[in-house]
């Protein structure tokens, strides 16, 4: 059985075998999305922010590597510092200008769950507009729902005329 980091303190024992399969690799998109996916495998692992920020870097490729890599030795160890610094780094200020567009070109694909399409125009509008009120992110997310369900004229008109006002908010 694996020994857990914060089974003995002041020492640092790295779990021998992995319980919960992790992400794939990360080496660009939304790194965000991809860190929740990360800490929900290391929590369930047992993991403590030490060991977190320890296989973070295992799991890194490419642009977001180089990133790592360029980070000063403080921030290394702390798995909550680290992905602070990636998330200043990978999400610059122009991804949100790409992320307004996915959101406004973003439908309800066949066989998609009304949750699931809900959820990325969420995390779009977050990544577009992160200092949007919460509130009118679940607005969105109600008048996805209403659409996807009814895909009527007055539903899409909604839509539409959220998505405006949305757009003039960030120019």
């Amino acid at each position: 059985m694996a020994k857990r980091a914060d089974d003995h303190p002041g020492s640092l024992s790295v779990p021998a075998a992995i319980n919960v399969s992790l992400p794939r690799q990360f080496g660009n998109g939304d790194f965000i999305e991809w860190a929740s996916r990360f800490e929900l495998c290391s929590r369930s692992n047992g993991w403590n922010d030490t060991v977190m920020a320890i296989w973070l870097c295992t799991l890194l490729e490419g642009d977001a590597c180089t990133i790592y890599q360029s980070l000063p030795e403080d921030v290394l160890s702390s798995y909550q510092a680290l992905k602070q610094a990636m998330v200043a780094r990978i999400h610059p200020e122009d991804l949100a200008h790409s992320a307004l567009q996915r959101f406004e070109e973003r439908y309800l694909r066949a066989g998609e769950t009304v949750e699931s399409f809900a959820y990325h125009l969420r995390r779009l509008l977050a990544l577009a507009m992160p200092r949007l009120l919460r509130s009118c992110s679940y607005t969105i997310s109600f008048v996805a729902y209403r659409f996807a369900q009814q895909r009527t004229s007055t539903v899409q008109r909604h839509y539409n005329a959220l998505l405006e006002r949305l757009v003039f908010q960030l120019e």
